[in-house]
């Protein structure tokens, strides 16, 4: 059964932050990311009051000159850019918000900096890995969720 998308989900955070900034952060690092030719994810991490800490974009099929030895590598997810910018004290208990639902390494690492909730935009058709953990949701958040949907499936169609 898989879960039902919902413009609500309730965080364990503070009331008063509102993650529609972050939603559309996200989108647009997704769009910049497919625009340079990469894989269209951007994710943003907050701290455990809705702060932002990092935020990073894909980065596997084109070289980054700011990250020669993370670029065009198999690592080059954009949680594990937004996580490799920050020590783990900063983002525990914090949130992960993503344009794209989490594969099996990004879900390791957000689960490994004990991160509390995880929300992505747009469920991968490639990867179900965030579909087995309670803290991950899906929000449906639009136009955002369905940008972020196509861009890794345009990347692909080739």
């Amino acid at each position: 059964m898989t879960e039902r998308p919902s413009t609500h989900v309730k965080m364990n955070m503070p009331s008063s932050v509102d993650l529609k900034p972050h939603f559309r952060a996200c989108a647009q690092l997704a769009w910049a990311s497919f625009a340079a030719g990469n894989v269209g994810v951007g994710c943003r991490i907050l701290d455990a009051e809705g702060g932002l800490v990092s935020e990073g974009q894909n980065q596997s099929l084109f070289e980054n000159d700011g990250a020669p030895d993370f670029s065009r590598s198999a690592v080059a997810h954009a949680e594990i850019d937004a996580l490799r910018k920050v020590h783990i004290p900063a983002v525990r208990g914090g949130v992960l918000v993503s344009s794209l639902q989490p594969c099996d390494m990004c879900t390791g690492a957000s689960l490994l900096a004990d991160l509390k909730q995880v929300v992505y935009l747009a469920p991968d058709p490639y990867w179900q890995a965030a579909t087995g953990h309670s803290h991950f949701h899906y929000v449906v958040h639009e136009p955002y969720s369905a940008l972020s949907a196509l861009l890794p499936l345009i990347t692909f169609a080739e």
